[in-house]
């Protein structure tokens, strides 16, 4: 565990006096062992002491955020999922909540949850990679129209999509990545769309699409080469 992670925890995991229901909860003992194993970066203990609290008092809503950065830190999907959708509930547009839980979602294949929260990040930030993301959504659960129009919404807008570059792979250079254009991106996705649709030559034409925005796109390069 990162010592920055380690600051923002102990900041919102001190020991408090509290009461739940009307009664006292004494959860001194869980705290001080909490505060014994964020020093020492045990991470499954600080998990057991902050979930333990949480049982024995709710109100204790700050651990929430412990918790949600411990399963970032672990990258744990499920973690990021349950706990960050309990933080959205007070927090809706927190952007640093909204992305791990989101990715947590996917990861889960809860997608229709996930693209809920997508949806609600684009009219928070209106970043364009949001609706490629979404499109990739749709695609996982076969619902190929509603991925089509979230492409289609990134190609109507390529005045700006042209700015933004987006991270791809490289199948010729293994374990190596390239920028392209999110344009680039968004033919190249609209011909894979096509191409699961038995579309082949308008698979093909958008494919050289993207290749004419980036000559050096070997990931369409490749495609291009194989449903040839």
């Amino acid at each position: 565990m990162s010592a920055v992670l380690l600051s923002g925890i102990m900041s919102c995991s001190n020991p408090a006096a509290t009461e739940s229901e009307g009664k006292s909860v004494d959860t001194s003992m869980e705290d001080a062992m909490l505060q014994q194993a964020l020093k020492r970066t045990d991470v499954a203990t600080t998990l057991v002491m902050a979930n333990t609290i949480l049982e024995k008092d709710s109100s204790r809503t700050g651990l929430y955020d412990t918790l949600f950065q411990v399963y970032y830190e672990m990258q744990n999907p499920a973690g990021l999922a349950d706990v960050g959708e309990v933080l959205l509930k007070t927090q809706p547009n927190n952007i640093e909540y909204l992305e791990p839980t989101i990715a947590g979602l996917i990861s889960l294949q809860d997608y229709q949850k996930a693209l809920m929260l997508q949806d609600r990040m684009f009219s928070i930030t209106g970043d364009l990679r949001i609706k490629m993301q979404m499109a990739t959504v749709h695609f996982e659960m076969q619902d190929f129209k509603s991925a089509y129009e979230e492409v289609m919404f990134v190609i109507d807008h390529k005045t700006v999509a042209d700015t933004i570059k987006v991270e791809q792979m490289m199948p010729s250079v293994p374990n190596k990545t390239q920028m392209v254009s999110l344009t680039a991106l968004a033919y190249f996705s609209l011909g894979q769309l096509e191409y699961s649709e038995g579309k082949k030559q308008a698979a093909i034409k958008h494919i050289q699409k993207a290749l004419a925005l980036e000559p050096r796109y070997d990931l369409a390069a490749s495609t291009l080469l194989e449903i040839h």
